[in-house]
């Protein structure tokens, strides 16, 4: 019975590192296809200026603002969700003993704004 449950046990943290190491590559692609839709949208703004202000560039800017809108917000999440995918991952090698910790620097108040703006978002999407 305890050579079971050490199984299941090993089994558990096994599946849980594979799947957290696997996620990664889709989350990091998510991130990456942002950085270029961003850099689009940032394109079309620009060309937005050369233009004449009429009632359709009206509508397509608007159209513009709000995707640039969700695309913070999807970058966002990929970002939460990378974060939580490393934890796993970082969860799994202090079982293993073998965890060393990584230091880096952040802007706190940036943090905050994201998940402000985030959590707004959720809440007007619901």
């Amino acid at each position: 019975m305890i050579d079971q449950i050490q199984t299941e046990k090993k089994l558990y943290e096994i599946i849980n590192a594979t799947v957290s190491h696997e996620m990664r590559n889709p989350i990091n692609s998510i991130e990456f296809q942002g950085r270029n839709i961003e850099f689009l949208l940032k394109q079309v703004n620009i060309f937005f200026i050369a233009l004449d202000e009429t009632p359709e560039l009206k509508k397509i800017k608007k159209k513009a603002s709000e995707m640039t809108r969700s695309l913070s917000v999807m970058r966002q999440s990929s970002k939460l969700l990378l974060f939580f995918v490393q934890d796993l991952l970082d969860f799994a090698q202090i079982k293993q003993k073998k965890f060393t910790k990584h230091l880096e620097m952040f802007d706190v108040q940036s943090a905050v704004d994201e998940i402000c703006q985030l959590l707004a978002f959720q809440s007007t999407s619901s």
